[in-house]
């Protein structure tokens, strides 16, 4: 991904997050996009989310528990096809979210790692 595409995608995903802007995030993402993290265990049983629609739901559910969620950008690494974010939310916390991309440049499997 190109240096400005990729600082572009990481300033608008930020911003529909800081906006709990459902749509404008779940813009960024296939219709097949697969998602991991360690919270989503807690929901899912397995850590894993599939599909834009189960996506939508997981999300819907995390920003009603947690109404102030707001991300910072401290970094962003490219890679071929592929973006890491560096992320602290509003309480401190960092997470790494790493995306995949698809030729048409939406997010095909993202997975987060947190810094306990």
């Amino acid at each position: 991904m190109e240096q400005e595409r990729a600082r572009e995608f990481a300033t608008t995903w930020v911003d529909a997050w800081n906006r709990h802007d459902l749509d404008a995030v779940l813009d960024h993402y296939g219709d097949d996009v697969r998602f991991h993290s360690p919270f989503a265990r807690l929901l899912t049983g397995d850590g894993r989310v599939d599909g834009k629609a189960a996506l939508r739901a997981y999300w819907r559910e995390g920003l009603a528990r947690r109404p102030a969620l707001r991300f910072e950008l401290i970094d962003l690494f490219e890679g071929d096809g592929a973006l890491a974010l560096h992320l602290s939310d509003e309480r401190g916390k960092r997470v790494v979210e790493t995306m995949l991309f698809d030729a048409e440049g939406k997010v095909t499997l993202s997975t987060g790692c947190y810094l306990r």
